[in-house]
């Protein structure tokens, strides 16, 4: 069993990812109750790499969406929280997104993929950590 200060990092990264997860559900669902459907296009890709622990090269990419409101004739971009490895993110191609009229930082790629992975990724992680947690600390 990990001592008193191991056990307060785990108990804390389990609730920052039950905090995480709380937060972008709710951003999520105001996209889905409040938020305006448009089509966008993928304008650029964004690549970012790191180098693993192991020295493999790994590289993510995540779309550049550009979106047209039409109530207020402004046309903004985003950029999607969902990246992806697999090199498949076409320039060019035409996305169904949401964003929030008022507010066009709030805006994503309307698919499951990109709305959800992070929130239930995140509520996973802060489940296991606690989860562990409490297996240790009560069966343990």
């Amino acid at each position: 069993m990990p001592g008193t200060f191991g056990s307060i990092i785990i108990g804390v990264f389990g609730a920052l990812g039950w905090i995480l997860a709380i937060l972008v559900t709710i951003q999520r669902v105001r996209l889905l109750t409040r938020g305006v459907r448009a089509m966008g296009t993928i304008k650029r890709v964004k690549v970012s790499s790191d180098i693993r622990s192991d020295q493999i090269k790994r590289t993510t990419e995540s779309a550049v969406v550009q979106v047209h409101d039409e109530a207020t004739g402004e046309t903004f971009q985003f950029q999607s929280s969902f990246g992806t490895s697999s090199g498949k993110v076409q320039v060019g191609k035409k996305v169904p997104v949401r964003y929030l009229p008022d507010d066009h930082e709030v805006a994503e790629i309307d698919q499951f993929l990109p709305m959800w992975f992070f929130p239930l990724g995140a509520a996973v992680v802060g489940t296991l950590l606690l989860g562990s947690l409490y297996y240790l600390k009560f069966r343990g």
